[in-house]
């Protein structure tokens, strides 16, 4: 961190906390569970309010760990004294980029719903995931989920909700709906027409009671 006079200076807070985060990634933590773990510790991000997955990805890639600088695309090495020796770095950046590659996947999923879907808790649009599993004939099987990851991060139930069910509720919603080829909905057609036959039927009340009193004064006979 940089002193009053602008001079890069060391945190011993802020060091400590780095060095819970490389020991747990060593562990085996993943980015998710690392800022679940950060989050309920003492230690906390310099902006913000919590611990970010990208925040922490940042942190973890700066070679400023080892002592170095960088500016633009250029690192200047030695520039002081680092928490670890650059092998150590290295050997910290092996092991974050080898769990990006793990998590790969071999097959291009489609999902119907992405970004479509907003959370009823937080309106933040639900990220698409799937989920592969063996049936019990050990069937390899695989479904489409969305899953609200704001609330997740924020320790709150996420909502998730299977594509499947999506499509069966759209579908149950779409058959209540149907169109005529000018594009007006049978149910506002059969408004207008409730709305014609009420106002016919004012006219003739109305006509019926001028042929009333006309009768009644013997304008007009029985027979008319």
């Amino acid at each position: 961190m940089k002193n009053d006079q602008k001079r890069l200076e060391i945190n011993p807070e802020e060091i400590e906390a780095v060095k819970l985060m490389v020991r747990k990634v060593h562990e085996g933590y993943s980015f998710r569970q690392l800022s679940f773990y950060m989050q309920n510790t003492s230690y906390k991000p310099r902006r913000g309010y919590k611990w970010h997955i990208s925040s922490l990805l940042d942190l973890l890639h700066n070679p400023v760990l080892y002592g170095a600088m960088q500016w633009n695309d250029t690192v200047y090495e030695n520039t002081y004294q680092g928490i670890m020796t650059k092998q150590e770095f290295v050997q910290l950046q092996r092991i974050i980029d080898s769990r990006k590659l793990q998590k790969k996947r071999e097959t291009n999923y489609e999902f119907i719903y992405q970004t479509k879907i907003a959370c009823p808790s937080c309106g933040n649009r639900l990220s698409s995931e799937c989920s592969n599993w063996k049936n019990k004939n050990r069937k390899q099987q695989s479904a489409n989920r969305y899953r609200c990851q704001s609330c997740a991060l924020k320790n709150r139930p996420p909502v998730s909700i299977s594509e499947s069910m999506v499509s069966e509720s759209l579908t149950e919603y779409m058959k209540e709906i149907s169109f005529d080829i000018n594009g007006v909905s049978e149910q506002e057609e059969t408004s207008d027409n409730t709305g014609d036959l009420k106002a016919e039927m004012k006219r003739i009340e109305r006509e019926r009671e001028k042929y009333q009193r006309a009768w009644a004064i013997d304008l007009i006979s029985d027979v008319e």
